[in-house]
């Protein structure tokens, strides 16, 4: 049994090192593959790096080394090298423009991103815009209950003097109602207005200017109501009574207002560009930065009128009264004073280049210190005037 035992023990420790033998077999093939692997690739890239042509002419310059080298083998070395060199020099030019590429493509996607963040960012704004309109609504209604009570006061005579004028309390409620229809953007076809104005005060100044009140009542609605930054472009305000009224920032473009009285009134940052104010009364106004471009002022009054910046580019100003106007910094590029009364005005700053005063009366102006180069005074008359 012992034997047995002795036998089976050595059976056992042949076949493991059988095992470990064909083990070692394998581990020493796999390691001779690997190596043969690892040549091959350092053939390979060698080959491409050095490239076929450069390694068959340093072989032929090996074998005519020492004495036999001839100026075509050396040649040929020279040429492959500046050709193998020349191949790296571009595929690490390609390769480090590679970073500058992707780095294009982000920025691109990151132009487009913040392009459609603004996107976003309008549209946001134009609900935000039409939040306020829709607020309005509220207000709309406010102002049809205070018009109709406005229409009973007038239709019942409250005072009972057979006088169209309305009682305290309304005027006071008028008024507050105008502070609050504040300015906003609106849309206008499918984009927002540039700059806020308030539709609710042009509506407003409107009905007042039509419901045919006593002088004194609209005076003093003029006077104590708001109606900064009013759309009223394009109106039609022809013979309106709106003495003392303040327009600060409204806008009037391509308005009518033929014969309107507007006498007291302040238009600072008004916009009357291609308005119609022929025959309008202008007396006593403000004109701050007003915009008078390409509007009608013919036969206007604007008798004492303080005049600041204001912009009359192409404005028809024939037979126009600036008598005893102030008149400062104004532009007046393109503009016609045909017969337009200056008298009394007192100019500052004033360029006249190239402008048409045909028959224009300067009488007792000085004009001295202003650009007048070039000026038309074709019948203007002389007398008392300081040109120089």
């Amino acid at each position: 049994m012992s034997d047995n035992m002795e036998d089976k023990s050595k059976e056992q420790l042949q076949d493991r090192i059988a095992f470990l033998t064909k083990k070692l077999e394998v581990a020493e093939q796999e390691k001779v593959k690997s190596s043969k692997k690892k040549i091959w690739t350092g053939k390979q890239l060698f080959s491409f790096f050095i490239g076929k042509g450069l390694k068959d002419s340093l072989n032929k310059l090996y074998q005519e080394l020492p004495d036999k080298v001839t100026k075509e083998s050396l040649a040929d070395v020279t040429a492959n090298v500046i050709w193998r060199f020349t191949r790296i020099g571009l595929f690490a030019i390609l390769a480090a423009l590679i970073p500058y590429i992707l780095l294009y493509k982000q920025n691109q996607k990151i132009d487009k991103q913040n392009e459609l963040f603004g996107y976003q960012n309008k549209k946001i704004g134009i609900q935000t815009e039409l939040l306020e309109a829709d607020r309005r609504s509220a207000l709309i209604f406010l102002m049809s209950n205070i018009m109709d009570k406005l229409d009973n006061e007038l239709k019942e005579d409250w005072n009972n003097d057979n006088i169209r004028n309305i009682s305290p309390e309304l005027i006071g409620r008028i008024s507050s109602l105008s502070y609050s229809f504040k300015p906003y953007r609106f849309l206008q076809g499918d984009t927002l207005i540039s700059k806020p104005l308030s539709p609710e005060r042009g509506q407003l100044l409107i009905t007042l200017s039509k419901s045919n009140l006593d002088s004194i009542s609209l005076l003093t609605l003029m006077k104590n109501c708001v109606f900064e930054s009013a759309d009223l472009r394009g109106v039609f305000l022809g013979d309106a009574n709106l003495r003392g009224v303040s327009l600060n920032g409204a806008d009037l473009e391509g308005a009518i207002l033929e014969r309107a009285d507007l006498e007291g009134a302040n238009f600072t940052g008004t916009n009357f560009s291609s308005a119609n104010l022929e025959g309008t009364n202008l007396i006593n106004s403000l004109l701050i930065l007003t915009n008078f471009a390409k509007a009608r002022l013919k036969n206007a009054n604007l008798t004492n009128v303080q005049i600041l910046s204001a912009d009359f580019r192409g404005a028809v100003l024939d037979s126009v009264k600036f008598k005893n106007a102030t008149i400062s910094t104004p532009d007046f590029r393109e503009a016609d004073f045909n017969g337009t009364d200056f008298r009394g005005a007192n100019f500052s700053n004033v360029n006249l280049e190239g402008i048409n005063l045909e028959n224009a009366n300067l009488e007792g102006v000085d004009l001295k210190g202003n650009k007048n180069k070039a000026s038309y005074f074709k019948g203007a008359p002389l007398r008392n005037r300081k040109i120089k």
